[in-house]
């Protein structure tokens, strides 16, 4: 996705001057049916924008598209091309999955809205669309809850609107009725569907700034985490994991590092080890709440493992 154009000296680059730099065969060709003349006119353009050797694609097409809003939305138009393409289940080899790649690293840092749709179809394949379409906010709602509805790239869409109700996101909803809209589509599929998704869907509901809706996401990462066998226990474990360690929103790290004390202190359960580690690597490595809330969950630990041990040794000997 991040290869780099090397260009040899003496290539002929066209001028910035707006609408000056795309031909028009440029743009015909990025929205021919064929996959193969798409590919090479985008590396053709590269080539133009990047005249010194190690400038990524990237750097070298997305300043030629914010200045030329034709090529702009032939970029845009050409995601949405290569997005059908892949739909087809085809076999791709190196060249196109590169050339997909840097496609859509241009495209989502282009910050135009008319991309959200290519976008949004785009969820599954990971961080580059989903962080464009968090950062759209609002305007990018619609078109990922449809997504989630649809069937089409649940667990991404779910992450999605987690990040569109954090205020960490420059871009986050404030809109109460559309905060709701995304806590009742999250809400509904933790229920409906799958296990993994249920667990992002639990995961992106502990951005909610409603206090009772985050206690009932980690009670039930909890829960999830306490069953024993299959993916959801294990996703559950992480997630709450990963929000003990700081990797979500700061007003659910306590109530994770609650929760892997609970799952420590369970006298059977295959993360009883795992959580017991986490808390201590917690509880060293910084100070403030959560590293305060892993030392009092290890000092219950502690008792607990210590009451365990007494009663062991009172029990009579088996007949």
């Amino acid at each position: 996705m991040r290869h780099l154009i090397a260009i040899l000296p003496g290539v002929l680059v066209l001028s910035l001057a707006l609408g000056a730099q795309t031909s028009a065969q440029h743009l015909a060709e990025l929205r021919s049916d064929d996959p193969g003349r798409r590919l090479g006119a985008f590396y053709r353009l590269a080539a133009r924008g990047g005249p010194a050797a190690g400038v990524s694609v990237q750097a070298a097409v997305a300043p030629l598209a914010r200045q030329s809003p034709p090529l702009r939305a032939a970029l845009i138009e050409a995601l949405g091309r290569e997005n059908a393409y892949l739909r087809q289940g085809l076999e791709l080899g190196d060249e196109y999955s590169n050339y997909y790649g840097d496609l859509l690293a241009v495209v989502a840092q282009l910050g135009d809205a008319r991309a959200i749709p290519a976008l949004a179809d785009a969820m599954g394949t990971g961080h580059l669309a989903m962080s464009a379409l968090a950062q759209f906010g609002r305007p990018a709602l619609d078109a990922v809850l449809e997504r989630l509805n649809q069937g089409r790239s649940r667990r991404s869409a779910c992450a999605v609107l987690g990040r569109m109700l954090d205020p960490d996101n420059p871009a986050y909803i404030r809109e109460p009725e559309s905060r709701k809209r995304i806590e009742d589509s999250l809400l509904d599929a933790s229920r409906r569907f799958g296990p993994l998704v249920k667990v992002t869907a639990l995961e992106a509901l502990t951005r909610s700034d409603r206090a009772e809706l985050r206690q009932a996401a980690v009670r039930e990462l909890e829960e999830l985490a306490g069953r024993e066998g299959g993916t959801a226990q294990d996703a559950a474990f992480h997630s709450l994991r990963w929000l003990a360690e700081g990797g979500g929103p700061a007003t659910a790290r306590t109530l994770a590092v609650d929760a892997l004390g609970a799952i420590a202190r369970r006298p059977d359960g295959s993360f009883r080890q795992p959580a017991a580690t986490a808390l201590q690597q917690i509880a060293k490595a910084e100070d403030g709440e959560a590293a305060k809330a892993a030392r009092e969950a290890l000092g219950r630990l502690w008792r607990t493992n210590r009451l365990e041990r007494l009663l062991e040794r009172a029990a009579p000997p088996e007949q």
